[in-house]
C-alpha cells in the first residue's frame, strides 16, 4: 500500500467526486461529512470538551481515509 498525504491530493479528490463515471457512495460520502461537521446535533454532544470532539474526529478521519484509498485507486485506474 502507497502511502499518500491527504492535502497534495485534494485535486484528485475534487476530480474524483467531479467525475460522471464515479459511483454514488463517495460522493454521498462527502456531503455526510461536511453536513456531520455543521449539523447541530450529534452523537456525543460538544459541549463536553474532548470527548464531544471525538465522534467528529471519528468520522472526518474514516471519510478522509475512504476518500483518500478510493482516490488512489482512481487515479491508478485513469493511468
Amino acid at each position: 500500500m502507497r502511502k499518500t498525504s491527504f492535502i497534495p491530493n485534494l485535486r484528485a479528490i475534487w476530480l474524483f467526486v467531479k467525475d460522471p463515471s464515479t459511483d454514488w457512495k463517495p460522493k454521498a460520502l462527502v456531503v455526510a461529512a461536511v453536513l456531520y461537521l455543521v449539523w447541530p446535533i450529534d452523537l456525543l454532544p460538544d459541549f463536553a470538551p474532548i470527548v464531544g470532539w471525538l465522534d467528529d474526529l471519528g468520522f472526518i478521519g474514516a471519510a478522509a481515509w475512504y476518500l483518500a484509498h478510493a482516490t488512489n485507486r482512481y487515479l491508478e485506474r485513469k493511468k
